[in-house]
């Protein structure tokens, strides 16, 4: 590419603006990348829509059909999980997990507005969670096509524990495991309060939404309650130690608890910390045990499909290559100044990371 192309492409807005409320300078304004020169930004490719009867978003004026939490159904395996057969005239047909992705990925046709009145409940928690992100998080409680517990490590005052729990009580999902020490040196004063806990907060926090019934707290750190966790898990929300030892431990203690079609998710994945970047582009990009990924603002996630990952290799590698030229600069921890902060903010910006809609979602999860 030219240099005349990417100041033609990124002269429509400020490259250089946070885009996704880092803690930095707390920066929240975002760019059109529509306006964007299609040379510049190049998002991973999109499939061709699907046939009428396979895809959730075609068309339809009928209300959707809701099953985002079915009873298990053992998944395909072989050739014909990844690609269909052909019949004897030579025309294909969807394998069965193709068929069963289909049916599972369906949207709640009240979402929107449950994750209007979700938000509302939510912006008046303390924390660090964007509205996007945390709708983001509210449309996987509903439509995360797996069974299981929804577990969230980090809950600082419980911002995104009251997101995920108003969503997932709405839709029967199951209940969400908030796993936090609230000793958080980072986010509390312990110079002038050793004793600063956050607990008492988020304790408020969940009792004032309303989701105290749909939440377990654990005051604990995450790898004392891995050592005894036996549940399936199928949302796995990573935002606690943002070093690389904490975000790979995080991942490494829980994911084999992840059921298949669960999702990981990682916060903070595109802010300057080392952790939940690293661990993201080389034990998740780069591993056939996940399918479709993404980032949503700061917020990486990936779903589980160790049945069919290898079909979402290519997608994947191509949004490892962007990402993984964010490590350089995080890889220290430190905060980046002039000509330095600069030059990562760029990178940052070509990495994918806008909002998402349930529907796209689907189509994601769906398609191959």
């Amino acid at each position: 590419m030219s240099l005349g192309t990417l100041v033609r492409g990124l002269g429509v807005c400020q490259v250089f603006g946070d885009g996704i409320g880092n803690r930095e300078d707390g920066d929240q304004s975002r760019c059109d990348r529509s306006a964007l020169a299609p040379e510049v930004f190049h998002a991973i490719p999109k499939k061709a829509p699907l046939p009428v009867d396979q895809s959730v978003n075609a068309g339809r004026t009928a209300p959707v059909n809701f099953r985002c939490y079915p009873n298990p159904v053992e998944p395909a395996h072989g050739a014909d999980a990844s690609r269909g057969r052909k019949t004897q005239n030579g025309l294909g047909h969807r394998s069965p997990r193709r068929r069963l992705l289909a049916t599972l990925t369906n949207i709640p046709t009240d979402l929107e507005a449950v994750l209007n009145d979700a938000w509302e409940v939510t912006r008046k928690v303390p924390g660090h969670l964007t509205e996007k992100e945390a709708r983001f998080l509210g449309m996987l409680a509903a439509c995360v096509p797996a069974k299981g517990t929804i577990v969230e490590i980090g809950s600082f005052k419980g911002r995104s524990t009251v997101m995920l729990a108003k969503v997932a009580s709405r839709y029967g999902g199951g209940p969400v495991v908030a796993i936090d020490p609230h000793n958080s040196p980072i986010l509390l004063d312990h110079s002038a309060h050793p004793e600063a806990s956050s607990y008492e907060d988020f304790l408020e926090s969940i009792r004032a939404a309303g989701v105290s019934g749909h939440v377990e707290s654990r005051a604990a750190y995450s790898k004392e309650v891995s050592k005894s966790w036996n549940r399936p898990i199928r949302i796995l929300w990573i935002d606690g130690d943002h070093s690389y030892e904490g975000a790979k431990n995080d991942l490494d203690e829980f994911f084999p608890h992840l059921v298949p079609l669960g999702v990981v998710a990682f916060h903070d994945a595109l802010n300057v910390f080392p952790g939940p970047i690293r661990v993201f582009v080389e034990d998740v990009l780069q591993s056939d045990r996940f399918g479709p990924a993404g980032f949503v603002q700061s917020i990486a996630w990936a779903q589980s499909r160790p049945g069919d990952g290898e079909a979402f290799r290519e997608r994947r590698s191509s949004l490892a290559r962007r990402a993984s030229r964010l490590l350089p600069f995080v890889e220290s921890g430190r905060e980046l100044r002039g000509m330095t902060k600069r030059r990562y903010k760029l990178r940052r910006f070509l990495v994918p990371h806008s909002a998402i809609e349930a529907r796209e979602w689907a189509s994601l999860v769906d398609s191959k």
